[in-house]
């Protein structure tokens, strides 16, 4: 492939050899480059992560080095907001970027979370499945997201059995100005 990459690039004038001829193996005329190759490089760039959440469990106790081979939702939320790898998500992206959490295409039921809010720290889109496919619940023990400032999206998914602490709101509690949109969410 990249021999007949660098031919279309000396057919286009993008490569220009010089130097003396040489016959190959085959007896045909090669051309031999005296030049180096120049390579400019490009700018930096930085891309969005996109988290596939591939299960319906929740480990709330989980440290950033525990892996198991699957990608929870936590786990891609903490990722997100500490661009740092978290289990087994990778790290999410920094800077003006939105991190986006998806779900594998089979994954369907209900993640109970297990002890504690999914707080984002971080501009932030999930993804769901659908609302009828996919919830998230909050076991009738405590909040399901805070959004502690940031501009989340959510879509896709139902949140369910939350708890309302002091007229807080038991799915979601949007705090300290920043913009929640939720689309298809139930």
């Amino acid at each position: 492939f990249a021999e007949n990459w660098f031919r279309g690039l000396r057919g286009n004038h993008l490569l220009q050899a010089g130097g003396r001829q040489t016959r190959s193996a085959s007896g045909a005329l090669r051309r031999r480059s005296s030049r180096p190759l120049l390579v400019e490089s490009l700018e930096d760039r930085a891309m969005l992560t996109t988290f596939v959440v591939d299960t319906i469990d929740d480990d709330p106790l989980a440290t950033a080095a525990e892996t198991d081979g699957h990608v929870s939702l936590r786990e891609a939320i903490n990722a997100a907001n500490t661009n740092a790898v978290f289990g087994d998500a990778a790290a999410g992206e920094g800077g003006d970027l939105v991190d986006t959490i998806t779900f594998a295409a089979d994954l369907s039921g209900k993640i109970v979370l297990g002890g504690t809010s999914l707080v984002f720290l971080d501009d932030l889109s999930i993804l769901g499945p659908g609302s009828d496919q996919l919830s998230v619940s909050g076991n009738n023990s405590f909040r399901v997201f805070n959004n502690n400032g940031h501009d989340v999206d959510i879509s896709g998914l139902t949140i369910t059995e939350g708890w309302m602490s002091a007229n807080r709101g038991g799915g979601v509690w949007n705090k300290g100005g920043g913009s929640l949109t939720l689309t298809d969410v139930q």
